[in-house]
């Protein structure tokens, strides 16, 4: 996303995974000064234990920034010239998970839709 352009989602782009990948809380990063429309984004795009998978994806679905993040992410975590150097077990999976994810996303038609 361009700095300019699309500020918050440039920044929740590089920040999405803090929350779920270090011991950084949201509190820290409000601390920190992060701009609160990238706390909010990056709130929606962190797994809790207490929210569903599916609510966790009917989440960042409505809302159009969160959405296009995880979009982003997903892109990403995809790019054949990543998952190429990974064990073809482990791209099956990865395939399988963000297939799923895409379609709880409202990216992809379900199977058997039009």
């Amino acid at each position: 996303f361009h700095p300019i352009g699309k500020p918050l989602e440039h920044c929740a782009g590089w920040l999405h995974d803090v929350v779920e990948d270090t011991d950084l809380t949201l509190d820290d990063l409000h601390a920190a000064g992060v701009h609160p429309g990238v706390l909010m984004l990056v709130a929606l795009l962190s797994r809790r234990p207490e929210i569903s998978t599916d609510e966790y994806y009917a989440r960042i679905a409505a809302h159009p920034k969160a959405l296009a993040v995880k979009k982003a992410d997903i892109d990403d975590n995809t790019d054949p010239a990543r998952t190429r150097h990974l064990h073809p077990s482990v791209r099956a999976r990865l395939n399988t998970k963000y297939t799923r994810a895409r379609q709880a996303l409202g990216l992809v038609a379900h199977e058997g839709a039009k």
